[in-house]
């Protein structure tokens, strides 16, 4: 016989996050029905669940030698929380916590225990069929092993032209730049860095109720992004994986908080191109979408159930 009790961390304000976004009652919903999936890149071999309505994702909190994430996200959380509190006034792009628990359980019969520590955030893709996905660090050196690939990487984009693919105005490309600068920012006060920028490009068909495949044109498909993997300080460790890659390759992903963030914002305003025409901007407010209302030229819901307001640019 077994018992468990689940502890809940900031309770309150994530609850009141919760409802910023008008997602209280689909967040109860939803962690109702899990399923393991498993995503590429990661450094923690930290275990994955999503909800089968492809709203959230559940991701473990590892602890050891190299990683203590459950006190990195103590230490963090009532930072973020505050910043996240203020978004109905700034973009930002940062992938949303929407949670953050541990589940302690106990053996009645033998009195061993056992603890899972893990936070809720958003998938970011919902449920558009996303046809590539890119994880950008700002270092052009980055590239994946082959095209294949299910993520590809830094160089993958600036080679094969990727950025030819999102047309911005000025206006929109302003507004972009400015939730990047601003999030890079915070995440530099907060002594973050080794963060992504993930980009997902729709497919040319697009799943719906009435058919599985409709038809998408170039100026109908949209692109995703969010600031991912925020989750963890410029310990000694990473400054001792800077000092190695420096000198044994000259180059390394992994530097300084500010220095981070100033190579990361630099990466994409090169390489996030203006192009003439019409563009629909959405950002991951999850607030009151109307705040933000006069910096588009025009106003569409995207074809996505994850949440009211994701980070889409249409095509």
């Amino acid at each position: 016989m077994k018992r468990w009790t689940v502890r809940i961390y900031h309770a309150k304000a994530f609850d009141q996050l919760r409802r910023q976004c008008d997602i209280a009652s689909l967040f109860i919903r939803s962690l109702s029905k899990c399923k393991p999936c498993a995503f590429s890149g990661g450094k923690s071999n930290a275990s994955f669940f999503r909800t089968e309505d492809g709203c959230f994702v559940v991701k473990e909190l590892k602890n050891n030698w190299t990683y203590h994430e459950k006190q990195d996200v103590l230490k963090f959380a009532p930072k973020y929380l505050e910043y996240m509190a203020q978004t109905h006034l700034h973009p930002s792009v940062l992938v949303k916590i929407f949670g953050f628990y541990s589940i302690d359980e106990t053996n009645l019969s033998t009195g061993k225990t056992g603890r899972f520590d893990f936070i809720v955030t958003e998938y970011l893709f919902g449920d558009l069929h996303i046809e590539k996905r890119f994880d950008l660090k700002g270092v052009e050196h980055r590239q994946s092993a082959d095209d294949v690939c299910e993520t590809l990487l830094d160089k993958d984009w600036i080679s094969g032209q990727r950025a030819s693919i999102i047309p911005l105005h000025a206006h929109s490309k302003q507004a972009i730049m400015a939730a990047i600068q601003r999030d890079t920012a915070f995440l530099a006060e907060c002594q973050i860095m080794d963060y992504s920028l993930l980009v997902g490009v729709e497919a040319c068909t697009r799943n719906t109720t009435n058919s599985s495949d409709e038809p998408l044109n170039a100026d109908n498909r949209q692109v995703i992004v969010g600031i991912v993997d925020f989750i963890g300080s410029y310990t000694w460790y990473k400054r001792l994986e800077t000092t190695s890659k420096v000198t044994l390759t000259g180059i390394s992903t992994v530097v300084p908080p500010l220095e981070y963030a100033q190579r990361f914002c630099q990466f994409m305003d090169e390489h996030f191109l203006m192009i003439p025409g019409e563009i629909y901007l959405f950002l991951p407010f999850y607030l009151n979408m109307q705040l933000i209302h006069p910096v588009l030229d025009k106003w569409t819901m995207p074809q996505r159930k994850a949440s009211k307001c994701p980070s889409v640019f249409g095509l």
